[in-house]
């Protein structure tokens, strides 16, 4: 079986996509803009993450900036309190770890 076949049989339900049987997406336009604004980033153009593999790679090089993403997605939004207090909370540093 090909890598790409494995790929399909373990691939992960991507909201707003739909996966052929040889691995290929294709998103909705409204996944699509999302996606833009997480992978632009890292540099990643959307429209280059056209399988499965694709989209894992993307995502793993996306993955750092996750949290500056989710507090830009939250800050599209009308700004409440509750908001300003995600996003603040969202931008903080992290907390240094603890010995247990």
């Amino acid at each position: 079986m090909s890598e790409s076949n494995n790929s399909i049989l373990d691939a992960p339900k991507i909201p707003g996509a739909l996966t052929s049987l040889d691995g290929k997406l294709r998103f909705t336009s409204e996944e699509k803009e999302r996606l833009r604004r997480y992978f632009c980033a890292a540099g990643i153009d959307v429209s280059q993450v056209r399988t499965v593999d694709d989209y894992r790679q993307a995502r793993n090089a996306a993955s750092p900036g996750f949290m500056d993403w989710l507090a830009a997605e939250i800050e599209r939004k009308p700004m409440t309190t509750e908001r300003e207090q995600l996003i603040e909370i969202l931008r903080a540093p992290p907390d240094p770890l603890t010995p247990r």
